[in-house]
């Protein structure tokens, strides 16, 4: 058994102990239960002097965990697969999601990997000295190292300066944490598989997000030896204070998991109707629209029609979040983030996050149908979509902008131009 303190920035939580095959158990510390400061990590954990078990990590936990590519990355410099709580534990703690921390003894947890320093021990191998932080000047170095990892070709200099930079991040695509102008942010970097101007096409969506009136992430597109780099500030870092901000996956919200998305996902129509529909309910929008308050639900509706018109299909439980205001003891919905085009027909453009019940492909007519569940009447409703519409018409001029290619801007169009965009036009003029 390994037993782990968690803290919130500074303040003691509670004690993970991890038991035999990933199972572990949870409690909350006095100190943190009679704090004016304490609230629940997740909603499977409330506030409570019991002592939790699981098989598995809670979504808490989860969301501090790496994903694809810094899952990658771990394992390439373990040498080994690793366990959810060796990929959880290897984890750089200054770049860790958000407010908690994991300390073992009198440290807080940061990677070490036996393998590397046995075979490489002198940091100094390295083209500069591995700082603290990695800042924008490494960029470059960063490019050439990922992409020697996606082609196989990488070596231990390679992976010891991913795992300073990446090995921290969730996300599939390659990317690295970063400080610039004295902030944190993800840089997400090119990959060899795109086909098509991805970090241009997000930071499109961003933009179009923010002129529609969503609450999204802030960023600065930048290129590195001629290739394009998004740079995202950290949304989850208060920088006026050095505070770290608690963060929440929509995921841990619902208390679903990958696993299940995935075992559920394949089982399809070998589920009975009845049992794929009490499924799918967990897994939709209007099943987060229930845990938050009115002015969220009328943001995440928002969030929804824009993601729906434009082809955002990625919008998974991961790619929504919350953070905690502690001046108003409530979690909120964090920035939104991760936004891209499917170049599909916007017909067949199934969402990854159901809109409700088992529905996934969009349609405008259905998002009026089922506002009141978000607390948005039909005026409202009306504005929003009048708000989405007229940003999404400046998507052509922004493409040009950043530099996509007239070809793409054209297999992008229906993305933008499509008939439900008329039908909702219609709805406006009435």
């Amino acid at each position: 058994m390994q037993k782990i303190q968690v803290y919130e920035n500074k303040n003691l939580v509670g004690t993970l102990c991890l038991l035999e095959r990933d199972a572990c158990s949870f409690a909350y510390a006095k100190s943190w239960l009679d704090s004016s400061e304490r609230f629940a990590i997740d909603p499977l954990l409330p506030l409570s002097d019991e002592i939790f078990y699981r098989q598995n990590l809670w979504g808490a936990f989860g969301d501090i965990c790496p994903d694809r590519w810094g899952r990658r990355i771990q394992s390439r410099a373990a040498r080994k697969f690793l366990s959810e709580s060796e990929y959880m534990l290897s984890v750089r703690d200054c770049f860790r999601v958000g407010a908690l921390r994991l300390k073992i003894g009198d440290e807080f947890v940061s990677p070490c990997f036996e393998a590397l320093d046995r075979e490489t021990p002198n940091r100094k191998a390295l083209n500069f000295e591995v700082p603290n932080t990695i800042n924008l000047a490494h960029l470059p170095q960063i490019l050439d190292s990922s992409k020697r990892l996606e082609n196989g070709t990488y070596k231990d200099n390679d992976l010891r300066l991913l795992l300073e930079s990446s090995a921290s991040i969730g996300g599939a695509r390659p990317k690295a944490s970063i400080a610039h102008n004295g902030k944190l942010y993800i840089a997400k970097l090119p990959s060899k598989n795109d086909d098509t101007s991805i970090l241009q096409w997000e930071a499109l969506m961003l933009r179009l997000g923010k002129m529609a009136g969503i609450n999204t992430a802030d960023f600065e597109l930048i290129f590195v030896k001629n290739k394009p780099v998004l740079l995202v500030e950290r949304f989850d870092r208060d920088f006026c204070t050095g505070e770290r901000v608690p963060f929440m996956s929509a995921m841990t919200l619902l208390g679903a998991s990958e696993k299940e998305r995935a075992e559920k996902g394949r089982a399809g129509r070998e589920w009975a109707e009845k049992e794929w529909r009490e499924w799918a309910e967990n897994q939709s929008y209007a099943a987060i629209a229930k845990k938050l308050d009115s002015m969220n639900k009328q943001e995440l509706f928002r969030r929804m029609v824009f993601n729906a018109l434009f082809g955002n299909t990625d919008d998974h439980l991961k790619n929504h979040a919350l953070l905690y205001d502690k001046a108003c003891k409530s979690w909120n919905l964090s920035p939104a983030y991760d936004i891209n085009p499917t170049p599909y027909r916007y017909e067949a453009q199934h969402h990854a996050l159901f809109f409700i019940d088992a529905i996934s492909l969009p349609r405008v007519a259905l998002f009026r149908e089922i506002a009141a569940l978000f607390g948005v009447d039909d005026a409202l409703f009306l504005a929003i979509l009048e708000s989405c519409i007229n940003a999404g018409e400046k998507y052509k001029t922004i493409a040009k902008e950043y530099g996509i290619k007239p070809k793409e801007i054209k297999l992008c169009a229906q993305n933008f131009e499509h008939k439900d965009i008329e039908n909702a036009k219609k709805m406006i003029e009435k």
